[in-house]
């Protein structure tokens, strides 16, 4: 069967399964907790940096952290954008399309590994921008619930559909790292890479919260 098709079944299914007697669903709005991720992390100490009102009117998220963080003349930005269970748990805005749109070139589009203290390792994107002369490097995926580390279409739907069978959730977040190259892009890469690896292991406590009934 096409993958799309698949897919189709597979949300279809999800959304049955949240209406069936008994299955839980989310109540309420999402209680904000993205604001107490810790201001320093592993050397790099942050500053929130939020986006103008009238681009949070565009996302639209349940909450939301952009914050800037220094280590020594080295910096970067983090932005996690939650949307609850009532949302679907993602956003339409993703960078690949929303860079060139804001007059960005992407030079290369690729997955690089990231690995969690407990040992886990998952596949992010990459981009690698170039805008008036100027290099960038960014990173992102999708995180569903606190844990999982999404970047494919087809695994997106899978964990929605189990997710919303087992607890009834189907929160998530957009995340992008991102920042300009600053001495070469494999030196940038890996302290965008350390700093994301920091961050996986530290956001489940700090991940918002949804009641169920």
């Amino acid at each position: 069967m096409n993958p799309r098709r698949v897919s189709a079944v597979l949300l279809l299914l999800a959304i049955v399964a949240t209406r069936l007697p008994g299955a839980a669903i989310p109540v309420g709005q999402p209680e904000k907790k993205l604001a107490s991720f810790p201001l320093t992390l592993e050397g790099w100490s942050g500053e929130d940096d939020p986006f103008e009102e009238s681009v949070m009117k565009v996302v639209a998220t349940d909450d939301d952290l952009h914050r800037l963080y220094r280590k020594d003349s080295k910096y970067l930005w983090i932005y996690v954008g939650y949307y609850g269970t009532k949302k679907g748990g993602r956003t339409g805005h993703v960078p690949h399309h929303c860079y060139p749109a804001a007059g960005y070139r992407i030079v290369s589009i690729e997955k690089v590994q990231l690995t969690s203290r407990s040992g886990e390792t998952v596949a992010v994107n990459h981009l690698i921008l170039e805008k008036a002369g100027k290099t960038t490097s960014t990173m992102y995926w999708v995180h569903s619930g606190e844990h999982q580390v999404l970047t494919d279409g087809w695994m997106m739907n899978l964990t929605r559909l189990r997710r919303r069978l087992l607890n009834g959730r189907d929160d998530g977040a957009l995340v992008r790292v991102s920042g300009p190259v600053q001495g070469t892009i494999e030196e940038t890469v890996e302290r965008q890479k350390q700093f994301a690896e920091s961050f996986l292991s530290t956001i489940p406590r700090h991940w918002p919260l949804e009641k169920t009934s």
